[in-house]
C-alpha cells in the first residue's frame, strides 16, 4: 500500500510539473500576447491618427486584446492554484507513506522481539526438560544397580544356605 501511495505522490508531482510547465507556456504567450497587443495598438494609433476614421477599429481591437491578455492570466491564476493543490496532495501522500513505513517498522521489530523471546522461552524449557531427564536417568542406574547388589545378595545367601546343608 505504502508503494502505491508513493507510485500516486510521483504521478501527483509529475502532473504538479507539468501545470507548472503549462503555466510557464502560458505566461510565455501571455507576454508574447502583451507585447504583441502593445505593438498592435501602437500600430492602430498610428494607423488612426493617419486615417482617422479608423480610429475606433483600432480601440476595438486593443480592448479584444486586453481581454484576451486578462482571460490568459485568468487561466495562469487557475493552473497556479490547482498545481499547488497537486503539489500539497502530493507532500500529504507522501507524509501519510512515510508514517505507514514508520508503523510497518515498529511491527515488524515488536514481532522480531515476539519470536526472540518465544525462542529464548524455548530453549529454556529444553534445557529444563533436559536437566529432568538427566537426572530420571541418574536414579533409574542406582535403581539398577541396587536391584543388581540385592540380586547379587539374595545370590549368595541361597549359595551360603545350600553350603550349610
Amino acid at each position: 500500500e505504502s508503494r502505491l501511495q508513493l507510485r500516486e505522490a510521483a504521478e501527483a508531482a509529475a502532473r504538479a510539473a507539468a501545470l507548472e510547465a503549462a503555466v510557464s507556456e502560458e505566461r510565455a504567450r501571455a507576454a508574447e500576447a502583451a507585447a504583441e497587443a502593445d505593438g498592435s495598438i501602437a500600430d492602430l494609433r498610428r494607423q488612426a491618427a493617419a486615417l482617422g476614421s479608423q480610429h475606433e477599429v483600432a480601440a476595438e481591437e486593443a480592448g479584444r486584446l486586453r481581454a484576451e491578455v486578462g482571460r490568459l492570466q485568468a487561466e495562469e491564476a487557475r493552473l497556479l492554484a490547482e498545481g499547488g493543490a497537486l503539489r500539497a496532495e502530493a507532500e500529504r501522500r507522501a507524509a501519510a507513506a512515510g508514517e505507514e513505513r514508520k508503523r510497518v517498522a515498529a511491527e515488524s521489530a515488536a514481532a522480531a522481539r515476539q519470536l526472540e523471546e518465544g525462542e529464548a522461552a524455548l530453549r529454556r524449557e529444553q534445557e529444563s526438560h533436559a536437566a529432568t531427564r538427566c537426572g530420571l536417568e541418574e536414579r533409574v542406574q542406582a535403581g539398577l544397580q541396587r536391584l543388581d547388589a540385592a540380586e547379587a545378595a539374595a545370590r549368595a545367601a541361597d549359595e551360603a544356605r545350600a553350603a550349610d546343608e
